[in-house]
This record gives C-alpha cells, structure tokens and sequence, in this order.
C-alpha cells in the first residue's frame, strides 16, 4: 500500500510542477508564489488513486526538473504527459482545482469579471418582490388532488 501522503522531496518537485502548470502573469498570481502543493496533495488525496497518480507523474521527470528553466520544465511536464496522460490529467486536475477554490485567484476572478464566487446563500441575491398577480388565476381553481 502506498503511503497516504508525499515525501519531503515529493512536495518540492510537485512546487516546481504547480509552478509550471500555472506560471500567472498579468493579475494572476502564479501557483508558485501561492504554495499550492498542500492544497494540490489533498485535493489529489480526494480522487480514487489520485496520490499514485501524482507520484507516477512525478516520478516520470528528469532529476533536476525543479532547477531547469521554463521551457526545459513544460518540455518535460509534455513528455510526461505523453507517456502517462492518466497520470498528468490527475495532476493537472488536482492543480487547477487548488489554484481555483484559493481566495487570492478568486478576488481576481471576482476584479475581472463581476462573477461573485460561492453559493447564493446565505448572502442571497437580491429578489424583486413577488407578484401575487402571476398566481391569481390558479389561486381560482379547484385542487386537482385528493386528500391524504
């Protein structure tokens, strides 16, 4: 059985990894200055497998990724992806879904578009009052059920 969390040395390359995968530039903040990879781990952790796939697809890069520049490290992540696209689609998922739901990329979301992130409750959304006019014909009619 694999071990229910990653190494020292797992989390470090999986920075380099987030890093990469999501570099920011503009008003988004790269996945790298926000230290993603606890939330990216956990999130993999919730997937069937997910854990196996992270270490498979971190286990497919060259020693020395984390050092290597840019265009070495999204060359790399491309071959890992083409040898092991289950792999890499787990990784990638786990990313975007931690980059995604952090406060700091939704305030962007939210600046740069309008789109209020979460639920509509228990804020609510404005509602204009109810027009007892729209059920005033069925108000009318008999119950078309029968008593209980």
């Amino acid at each position: 059985m694999a071990p229910s969390s990653l190494s020292a040395g797992e989390r470090a390359l999986l920075g380099a990894v987030l890093a990469t995968m999501l570099p920011g530039g503009g008003d988004w903040p790269s996945a790298g200055v926000l230290d993603l990879t606890a939330e990216a781990e956990r999130l993999a952790a919730l997937a069937v497998d997910g854990l196996d796939a992270l270490r498979r697809l971190l286990g497919a890069l060259p020693s020395g990724f984390a050092a290597g520049d840019a265009d070495a490290r999204e060359a790399a992540l491309a071959a890992a992806e083409a040898a092991d696209p289950t792999a890499f689609g787990a990784a990638l998922q786990a990313s975007y879904n931690a980059y995604y739901i952090d406060p700091r990329v939704l305030a962007v979301v939210a600046a740069q578009t309008g789109y209020r992130p979460g639920g509509p409750q228990p804020d609510g959304h404005e509602l204009p009052p109810f027009d007892e006019a729209m059920v005033a014909v069925a108000r009318t009619r008999a119950p078309h059920w029968r008593p209980a």
